[in-house]
């Protein structure tokens, strides 16, 4: 079966384009309503900010030997990787094996991500109490790691932590919010994995990677991310989500200045 090339240019008034290119072989790849939804989510994000190109989105395929795996061999289904920005050319490759199976918008935790903030922000506030509560009950408070889901004192969860000295991974200032970034971060939804290759890309063109604000957030928070550009990918997609995540707050307002763009 010969593989099916779908391109299209769509233009803003202004002159900026984008060119889309995906590809279909044997019905698997981007449907036609995933291609409308991702054309239109990287317009919106286009017209909203004035500086932004993005020049290219396509799949990770170059041509029908490559539909499945890359050049090496290496199977697009079973790579971590789902999307990658490109610097130099200002493009978005998305990884259409994994990504054509997500749903655009939506899942569970994104529709309570509000009532999650309220309860995350409210366990911040009282997280003194919870020290003193969790070394009562002889729970290693410390190696909570910011998973709140769990239940706080839950029994697996004290069958964990008693294994782990008290001292060990101390709960910081701000455990709550990276909690939420993270969770948001593992959101199989092409939504959100397109809006953080364009927070790589609203980074990069408004030359916002080298913020001395954004480092020192970052040094607080570096054995969460792997990196300053994925901290800041990952806070952009968060504040996309919800205004009352304090981190990204922090680094939506710095991201901000840069751009001119006040939601």
């Amino acid at each position: 079966m010969n593989i099916e090339q779908i391109e299209k240019t769509v233009k803003l008034i202004d002159g900026r384009q984008t060119i889309f290119e995906f590809n279909r072989l044997d019905n698997v790849g981007f449907s036609n309503d995933q291609i409308e939804y991702i054309i239109s989510v990287i317009q919106n994000y286009m017209k909203k900010y004035a500086k932004l190109e993005i020049c290219r989105v396509k799949d990770f395929c170059d041509d029908e030997r490559t539909f499945y795996s890359d050049s090496n061999g290496i199977m697009y289904s079973d790579m971590e990787t789902l999307a990658n920005y490109f610097y130099d050319s200002k493009e978005i490759a998305l990884n259409h094996i994994r990504v054509s199976k997500m749903p655009c918008a939506d899942s569970e935790f994104v529709k309570n991500i509000d009532i999650l903030t309220d309860r995350m922000c409210e366990i911040e506030k009282k997280i003194d109490a919870i020290k003193l509560q969790a070394i009562k009950n002889g729970i290693p408070y410390s190696v909570l790691k910011r998973d709140f889901s769990a239940g706080m004192f839950g029994r697996s969860c004290i069958e964990m932590f008693q294994k782990n000295d008290i001292f060990s991974h101390p709960l910081t200032d701000g455990a709550c919010s990276i909690y939420l970034i993270r969770r948001l971060e593992f959101q199989n939804l092409i939504k959100r994995i397109l809006i953080h290759e364009i927070g790589h890309a609203i980074a990069d063109q408004y030359y916002i990677l080298n913020d001395q604000g954004i480092a020192s957030l970052f040094q607080k928070y570096t054995e969460d991310f792997e990196d300053e550009q994925e901290f800041l990918a990952e806070c952009f997609v968060a504040t996309e989500y919800s205004n009352n995540i304090e981190v990204a707050k922090k680094v939506r307002g710095i991201i901000n200045k840069y751009t001119g763009v006040w939601d």
